[in-house]
């Protein structure tokens, strides 16, 4: 369901752009806006591989938590998308920064579904194929 989750989130946040925020070429191209935006979400995923996982990882890992790293990928969503609902054309500015949240979490849980899946599969790698 996350996996599910964040590609349709991924997906939709260009037309979010597009017709909430009102960012519009006259010639039909994609709108610079919306390539910084996804700029700035795809590289605070790899901060977040690179820097805070690590740390996220080793106290999930100890606790043997899975459900916490959902939690806490959802709280950092959540704090990145409720601003967006109430953004404007006006206001617009406001979702470059909100982006660096949503890449974050979106990270973690794409970082927990993963261990979940290796979780299922175990030492039956054989029959592991059709999991992943």
């Amino acid at each position: 369901f996350i996996r599910m989750a964040i590609n349709v989130s991924n997906t939709m946040i260009p037309f979010y752009c597009k017709n909430i925020l009102d960012w519009k070429k006259e010639d039909g191209s994609t709108p610079i806006e919306i390539s910084i935006f996804l700029i700035i979400l795809n590289s605070s995923s790899v901060f977040n591989s690179a820097f805070l996982e690590n740390y996220v990882l080793s106290f999930v890992n100890k606790k043997n938590h899975r459900i916490t790293v959902f939690i806490i990928s959802l709280l950092v969503v959540s704090i990145g998308c409720i601003p967006l609902y109430f953004l404007g054309p006006n206001s617009a500015w406001v979702s470059y920064i909100m982006a660096f949240p949503i890449g974050i979490g979106f990270s973690m849980g794409l970082s927990g579904a993963s261990s979940l899946i290796n979780d299922l599969v175990g030492s039956n790698g054989s029959k592991g194929a059709i999991v992943y």
